[in-house]
């Protein structure tokens, strides 16, 4: 029942509660249930409980609302909140001050109006001078309130503009200035209201230049843009002599080890696909990828700027010369070229590396457990990982042995589930929709898995189970690599929950004792293990190995698992 009440839990969650509510009434509308709860099996103080459940059922609706607007004015003091609310994807807020809009995006800022940084003048207009006629523009990322316009100044037909969450346009048509009006306007422009990858793959327009303003990625959202086959896929959509160019975060003076590593596993995997590489550093560092030479002289796009009539700030002939100066990128590629692997749909490495600078930057310890799991060889952690499991399961009695295949189980089905969700994030995109789904497939798989069991009794059942999860574990690869439907994961979440419940109420039926000690132990190894697998293969080994090598590792655990219940008779 208590994997059930997840199931309906998940479902709610992720299509309604979550595009409705805000946070703090969702908490205060579980109060009110476990308060409803209360009151019906204690019925001494079932008048408090249901004074209490009065109080947070009405609260949630009259005050949460007004709650996270306290709690932005907190963050934010000064500011006029003109507008709080959430979207599929994210949560939106419109702060002013002394004239001044700011946007922001799950609380960070990404634009501020009326006046817009100017250097976003860099990442716009250098990759179209260094075209000779730029017609036709894709802009993937945060292109409302500058960057659009300074591209507008080009001689440019037409340009793409993808956007995945459509509530950022209609929040800057609800608070407009004459900027964003002026873009949003032009009939050059064409709203793409999807993720830009999952544009460029459905499309067959092909474009001058392409602009990717996102950033280092530090999820697979942002990741899926930044990898071998999605290079591939832009590569594809340039026209002859068109121009990739990727805006990044930078140093023109300094790049700390882990700056370096997120730039040299870019640059490795842009070689990957394109010919020739162009670095433009700096605080706003630009990398530019092209089937052609891109060696541009600075003359020439210092005439282009003068015969196209474009009016700058920040970038002018002398700022032109000085960016493209043959020393300033030759000391950035002597800093970051050096081998390494390109980055994949089926290994985000750059995740690894974003994750790892981010850590630098807010806790050195966090630093050094990021850095220092990567000099392993994951082929000596499987050698370690197999014999200390075997060496387990030969000493303990079998019934102890069993808590040990348990918690191993956690840790098999928390970090494949982890891999389908990655895998589906990076074949579609976005997850948060189909997450709480991905979750309630898995645990009704558990539900059933477990009802299996208890109508079946098979012989020998968990030594079985445990080969059929080895097993699943090699085959999970292969099926991920064809591209199923998106239903189809489901079904593989589905399966995952399955074996889980099907091991949880073989191991419970065998063992001797209470019904709540047994009970209790086998759940306090299934939760362990699972949470040694989120914490463990969601920030390191996922990233850093991959998706295969994870799951050759699953697939080792539970052969030698399997093997070792498997010799012993009792």
């Amino acid at each position: 029942w208590e994997t059930l009440g997840t199931v309906v839990g998940a479902v709610t969650a992720g299509f309604f509660l979550l595009k409705v509510l805000y946070p703090m009434q969702i908490v205060l509308l579980l109060c009110a249930l476990h308060l409803g709860v209360c009151a019906f099996l204690d019925r001494k103080r079932a008048v408090t409980y249901l004074i209490l459940f009065c109080l947070c059922g009405p609260s949630a609706v009259l005050f949460a609302p007004s709650f996270e607007r306290l709690l932005l004015q907190w963050r934010f003091p000064g500011y006029a909140i003109l507008e709080n609310k959430n979207s599929p994807y994210g949560n939106l807020s419109v702060l002013q001050k002394q004239g001044e809009l700011s946007f922001l995006f799950n609380g960070k800022p990404f634009v501020n109006l009326p006046h817009y940084d100017p250097w976003i003048e860099l990442p716009m207009h250098l990759p179209l001078l260094m075209h000779p006629n730029p017609r036709k523009v894709l802009l993937i990322g945060s292109g409302l309130g500058g960057r659009i316009h300074e591209l507008l100044k080009h001689p440019v037909e037409e340009i793409d503009y993808a956007e995945l969450d459509p509530e950022i346009i209609n929040l800057f048509k609800r608070h407009p200035t004459s900027l964003t009006s002026q873009e949003l306007d032009d009939p050059r422009i064409r709203l793409r209201n999807t993720d830009g990858r999952k544009w460029l793959m459905t499309s067959r327009d092909r474009y001058d230049v392409i602009l990717i303003s996102l950033g280092f990625p530090s999820d697979l959202q942002t990741n899926r843009l930044y990898t071998l086959e999605a290079f591939q896929i832009v590569k594809d959509h340039l026209r002859d002599g068109g121009i990739l160019s990727v805006e990044l975060e930078g140093s023109s003076v300094y790049l700390g080890d882990e700056l370096k590593g997120m730039f040299c596993t870019l640059i490795s995997t842009l070689h990957g696909v394109f010919t020739y590489i162009k670095v433009v550093p700096g605080e706003m560092t630009l990398v530019m990828a092209s089937k052609r030479p891109l060696e541009t002289p600075p003359e020439l796009l210092k005439e282009r700027l003068k015969e196209r009539r474009i009016r700058t700030h920040l970038l002018t002939p002398q700022m032109i010369h000085y960016l493209l100066s043959p020393e300033r990128e030759g000391w950035f590629l002597e800093e970051v070229t050096h081998d390494c692997p390109p980055n994949r749909d089926l290994r985000p490495l750059l995740v690894y590396r974003t994750l790892s600078f981010e850590g630098a930057l807010y806790d050195p310890k966090l630093k050094a457990i990021l850095s220092g799991f990567e000099p392993f060889d994951r082929r000596a952690i499987w050698i370690i990982a197999a014999t200390f499991l075997l060496a387990i399961l030969s000493l303990l009695p079998r019934r102890r042995g069993v808590y040990i295949a348990i918690g191993v189980t956690g840790f098999y089905g928390m970090t494949g589930e982890l891999i389908v969700i990655y895998m589906f994030q990076t074949a579609f995109g976005y997850v948060y929709l189909w997450i709480g789904l991905l979750l309630s497939a898995f645990m009704l798989g558990a539900v059933l898995g477990a009802f299996w069991w208890k109508e079946m009794r098979i012989k020998r059942g968990f030594a079985i189970s445990e080969g059929a999860m080895a097993l699943f574990a090699l085959l999970l690869g292969l099926i991920l690599r064809s591209g199923p439907p998106a239903g189809f994961y489901l079904l593989l979440s589905g399966i995952l929950g399955g074996f889980a419940g099907w091991q949880f109420s073989w191991a419970a039926g065998i063992q001797e004792g209470g019904a709540s000690r047994i009970g209790g132990t086998l759940y306090f190894s299934d939760l362990l293990g699972g949470l040694i697998g989120s914490m463990l293969s969601g920030v390191l080994l996922l990233p850093l190995w991959g998706i295969k090598d994870c799951l050759v590792l699953l697939g080792i655990m539970k052969g030698v698992s399997f093997l070792g219940l498997s010799l012993r008779r009792n």
